[in-house]
């Protein structure tokens, strides 16, 4: 399991994790999403409060 944040403008990644526990909560990605970032899950796009691989286990 793979767990990025990336800049929109230019697709750089500026973290990533492989640990379930640091992976933010619903509310910091909605806000990183705000301001310009979007989070990725196993390399699919990550929005808190659908049904998402994290949320299946």
């Amino acid at each position: 399991m793979l767990f990025q944040i990336k800049r929109v403008a230019d697709g750089k990644v500026v973290m990533w994790t492989e640990n379930e526990d640091f992976i933010y909560d619903a509310e910091i990605i909605k806000e990183m999403n705000r301001a310009g970032y979007m989070a990725y899950l196993d390399g699919k796009i990550y929005r808190p409060g659908r049904k998402n691989k994290k949320e299946e286990v």
